[in-house]
């Protein structure tokens, strides 16, 4: 695993090469300028596949968002991604929560009614 936090400029063409010739079977890209990354992973983009992404706010009330992204081998993808299963997980969380707002909805008071 590749753990890679560049400056806003993203990262040099020469660490972009180093990477892909390397190539680790995970890439943890984190970034404070969005563009930058989209840039670098687009580079990547041979050998990688974008798995997750995950934006993290570590300066509330501010304008600034770390991304972090990662990356995997494509070679790899089909290894670390059983997509049945991560639909299945899917359709299990939407019927809970389909229930729970159901349960929600019949405690709510009746707003069609009027006052006497």
């Amino acid at each position: 695993i590749i753990i890679t936090d560049p400056p806003r400029a993203g990262m040099a063409e020469s660490v972009v090469k180093q990477i892909l010739k390397i190539a680790p079977r995970k890439i943890v890209y984190i970034s404070c300028n969005p563009a930058t990354q989209a840039r670098d992973i687009f580079l990547l983009k041979e050998k990688y596949n974008v798995g997750r992404i995950r934006p993290v706010d570590m300066f509330p009330h501010t304008q600034h968002v770390e991304n972090v992204v990662e990356l995997i081998l494509k070679q790899d993808w089909k290894m670390d991604y059983n997509f049945k299963e991560t639909e299945a997980k899917w359709q299990a969380y939407w019927a809970e929560h389909k229930t729970f707002k159901a349960e929600i909805d019949k405690s709510k008071p009746n707003r069609d009614t009027t006052l006497p």
